[in-house]
């Protein structure tokens, strides 16, 4: 009977494919992994995703990345955290020189007009025909022009602006600075939410560093203003007397439809195709406006306790409007 159940066991190990190892080389090595146990993989991860509306920032290392409203205080925007009440001076902490055009400058005074001449040969010599033109800072106008080999627009004539000058120290504002809640994203950078037009994504740390790559914008921040002694003397603006960019642009159709060919009006020699006919014009160029040319001078000075770093994007990088309203502090 014994015979029997060997010969039995024998032939069933040969049906479903037993091996003919011993029971003990069926026992599982301690030593070994588990064929079923989870073993630890040792290649990278791959990056998180920011999500549609995040952008991967790349933050130097020793810089904390913040959010700065720098003239509100509205609470933190999704994504970021921790508030904290900041007094911001946007424009440094000196003394600053705004122009108002209290009557705007012009390049279409009235009855102002300037003469396009064509030439028969390139090199703009022996003048042969000529056109009056109106100069109009925009608007169209009707007039047959054929072209010769050559032409001749002169700078358009310009109406100045009347400046007035106003000098006054940078203002303090009071802000808002937030934490990035940001996940890691590629090569160790943060995933940083996106913020309102009224706010900037800058990076933060204490003391008074430069301002380190992709982050330019250096904001004077700190945590209350002191005493503001500052004082400014006055400034002086100067209008421009010329119109910028002039130029002539002649249309192959009537109300200034079908551009064809535009001629920059600065008097020198252009040559162009000959025999092109143009049915209309329009002859412009942008508006002289004031500029600073004497800075006022500081006297005086104002302490902002708390002082650090905060270093933003341009603008437009997160947005830098005007959303907020100023909290005042000077």
């Amino acid at each position: 009977m014994a015979i029997a159940s060997a010969s039995l066991a024998i032939a069933c190990a040969s049906i479903i494919g037993i091996d003919d190892r011993l029971l003990d080389d069926l026992t599982p090595d301690a030593d070994a992994a588990d064929d079923h146990e989870i073993v630890a993989d040792d290649r990278p991860m791959p990056p998180s995703s920011c999500g549609p509306t995040a952008t991967c920032v790349d933050v130097p290392a020793g810089w904390q990345l913040t959010s700065l409203a720098p003239k509100s205080r509205p609470g933190c925007s999704a994504g970021y955290t921790a508030a904290e009440d900041v007094v911001v001076a946007g424009d440094g902490l000196g003394c600053t020189c705004k122009c108002t055009e209290t009557t705007p400058g012009s390049c279409a005074a009235d009855n102002t007009t300037t003469t396009f001449r064509d030439y028969p040969a390139a090199g703009c010599s022996a003048s042969t025909a000529t056109y009056g033109l109106t100069v109009l800072d925009g608007g169209c106008g009707i007039l047959a022009i054929t072209t010769t080999p050559a032409v001749r627009v002169p700078t358009p004539a310009a109406t100045p602006p009347a400046c007035a000058a106003d000098a006054g120290p940078s203002r303090i504002s009071n802000g808002q600075a937030c934490a990035a809640q940001g996940m890691v994203c590629n090569d160790g950078g943060m995933c940083a939410a996106a913020l309102p037009a009224s706010e900037l994504l800058c990076v933060t740390q204490a003391g008074d560093l430069a301002c380190p790559s992709g982050f330019p914008k250096k904001v004077p921040v700190g945590t209350s203003t002191g005493a503001d002694n500052r004082q400014c003397g006055t400034c002086t603006c100067t209008p421009a007397t010329t119109c910028d960019g002039p130029a002539l642009t002649l249309f192959a159709g009537g109300g200034c439809t079908d551009a064809s060919l535009e001629v920059v009006a600065s008097g020198s020699c252009t040559n162009v195709d000959a025999g092109e006919v143009y049915a209309s014009y329009r002859y412009e160029g942008r508006a002289p406006g004031c500029q600073p040319s004497v800075p006022p001078l500081l006297d005086g000075g104002v302490t902002i306790a708390g002082r650090r770093t905060v270093c933003c994007m341009p603008s437009g990088g997160a947005g830098d409007g005007d959303g907020g309203s100023d909290g005042g502090g000077d």
